[in-house]
C-alpha cells in the first residue's frame, strides 16, 4: 500500500508543471484504482493563506467532475495521495508541499519522503 501511495505520488508529480492541467492530474492518479485501492481525502490541493483550488480527487471519489484548471508557475499545492483499502480499514498518506515551475516542481520539504520506523 505504500509504495502504491509512492508511486502515486511520483506519477502525480511527473505531471505537475505550469501548463498542467487537471486532466493530466487525474489521468496520473488512475494508478491508485488498478492497483486495487481508492482514496479518502483530497489528493492535491491548492495552498497558501487557506485550502485553494485545484481540489483534486480521483475521478472514481469526485462527487462530480473538477472544474478544468490550468496549473501556473510558482504556485504552490499539495500533493498527498492517501491510499486506502476498498473497505475502508487501512490507509497510508504520503505527500509534500510543492512549487510548480515552468517545467517540474520543486519540493518545499528538507526531510526525504521516506517510511520512518520507530523501534523501541
Amino acid at each position: 500500500m505504500y509504495d502504491v501511495a509512492v508511486e502515486a505520488f511520483n506519477r502525480i508529480a511527473a505531471v505537475i508543471q505550469a501548463g498542467a492541467t487537471t486532466d493530466e492530474v487525474l489521468d496520473a492518479s488512475d494508478f491508485i484504482h488498478t492497483s486495487g485501492f481508492t482514496i479518502y481525502d483530497d489528493l492535491v490541493h491548492g495552498f497558501g493563506g487557506g485550502y485553494l483550488p485545484p481540489i483534486l480527487r480521483t475521478r472514481q471519489t469526485s462527487a462530480k467532475l473538477p472544474a478544468s484548471f490550468t496549473f501556473r508557475e510558482n504556485m504552490v499545492v499539495v500533493i498527498q495521495p492517501n491510499v486506502i483499502t476498498q473497505d475502508e480499514r487501512m490507509g497510508v498518506q504520503v505527500g509534500e508541499m510543492v512549487r510548480v515551475k515552468q517545467s517540474g516542481i520543486e519540493s518545499l520539504h528538507q526531510y526525504p519522503m521516506r517510511f520512518v520506523q520507530c523501534e523501541r
